[in-house]
């Protein structure tokens, strides 16, 4: 009942400060716990784990982008960013991970009384599952900052339609900048409070700093976190210099097509 009521509290604040957008906010988060309940269901039923991820994760982006802020530059200059980032973040993850072979329970989950009742043998693959938590992990955070530099590149834009691409640049990596400490202490944050309990039995069982970086529970979370903040560094000048591009390339389309005007008009 509480859920429920914290749900309708949750729709009145953000349609009264949100407005239209925080209508479609709502309705984008409703529309990504819907996918993600897809999402990890095709996995329990044994599809392939990275076509399952990488079908998931693009329409996560669709919701999340183009459902809540409509179909046009700024949106499409942060889809294409954003795509190319998760690829580099699936290769460097799945590289990590395999070599590693740090997927699967953490020897704190099997070593509990508890786990050993329990069939651990899913016949899902462990390392995958974390290259698809790497992948995903990150992607809200990565979204954010993509799209806040293509607005502040877009809005220059509209107030100056003869800026150069290099100020554009200059323009999204600046806010870009500004905003990515506020978004790594997001991402540490938290991934530490998700880990409260790993980090709780780490000192109750008294781990030293050696036993504590060989921990495969310490590494997996480190690597999510690490994932995710190269993510969020690599995604500002991606972004700033995609953005620029499709601004500049719609500002010169528009002079030639006033120019054809103009001699018609002559």
């Amino acid at each position: 009942m509480i859920m429920i009521i914290l749900g309708i509290f949750l729709f009145i604040m953000m349609s009264a400060i949100g407005g239209e957008r925080g209508i479609a906010s709502v309705f984008s988060v409703f529309g990504n716990i819907a996918l993600l309940v897809v999402f990890l269901y095709l996995l329990a039923w044994g599809y392939n784990i990275y076509a399952v991820t990488l079908v998931c994760g693009l329409a996560f982006l669709l919701i999340t982008l183009f459902a809540q802020n409509g179909l046009n530059f700024k949106t499409m200059a942060a889809f294409v960013s954003i795509l190319i980032i998760m690829v580099l973040l699936g290769i460097i993850g799945t590289f990590a991970i395999n070599m590693f072979n740090i997927g699967g329970f953490g020897e704190l989950y099997t070593l509990d009384e508890d786990m050993a009742f329990l069939n651990n043998r899913i016949g899902i693959n462990a390392n995958g599952l974390l290259v698809s938590s790497c992948f995903l992990g990150g992607i809200g955070a990565i979204c954010d900052t993509a799209l806040s530099v293509a607005t502040v590149e877009y809005e220059v834009f509209s107030n100056n339609k003869n800026i150069s691409e290099n100020k554009l640049i200059e323009a999204g990596s600046k806010i870009g900048k500004d905003i990515l400490g506020t978004t790594i202490n997001t991402l540490l944050f938290a991934e530490v409070g998700d880990a409260f309990f790993v980090w709780i039995i780490f000192v109750r069982r008294h781990y030293d700093f050696v036993e504590l970086i060989n921990s495969k529970s310490f590494l997996q979370n480190i690597l999510m976190l690490v994932v995710a903040n190269i993510g969020c560094l690599t995604i500002i000048p991606l972004s700033a210099f995609l953005t620029a591009k499709m601004l500049s390339k719609k500002g010169i389309q528009k002079q030639e097509s006033q120019k054809i005007s103009n001699q018609k008009k002559n």
